[in-house]
């Protein structure tokens, strides 16, 4: 499994409220552009569904790489674990990739997963692919 030391918790969740914090600019949210407005959207769904993930006494080792507003956790060479918020759906995505190198093959497998099932779903699916 790769993990990426320079990447912690508490500096994605820096990260995401800095980003937020540069595309309002102090302006009222809802005068901002639907793609702005879209991305903070985004941004805090990651906000909010860290502290569920952390709660989960083996994924609070496992810290992603943030890509965007995407968790990614790469549990093997050919295979990506991604999870995202749907800003206009209100719901978290998780997918596995199928990778070649670092490019991005196909999406294997893509389902709906809930706040509370997410960290779950994911530790299942990290340990399934492991290749160490």
């Amino acid at each position: 499994m790769r993990t990426y030391p320079d990447f912690t918790w508490e500096w994605i969740i820096q990260s995401c409220g800095q980003k937020c914090n540069q595309l309002q600019h102090g302006q009222e949210f809802d005068t901002l552009p639907d793609r702005i407005q879209n991305y903070i959207l985004s941004a805090r769904g990651i906000i909010t569904i860290i502290p569920k993930l952390r709660e989960h006494s083996q994924l609070d080792k496992l810290v992603p790489m943030k890509s965007l507003m995407y968790l990614r956790w790469f549990p093997s060479k050919t295979r990506e674990i991604c999870l995202d918020y749907d800003e206009n759906k209100g719901e978290y995505r998780l997918a596995i990739l199928a990778m070649q190198g670092i490019e991005i093959e196909t999406i294997i497998e893509q389902k709906i997963v809930t706040i509370d099932t997410a960290a779950d779903e994911v530790y299942a699916l990290i340990t399934q692919l492991r290749d160490d």
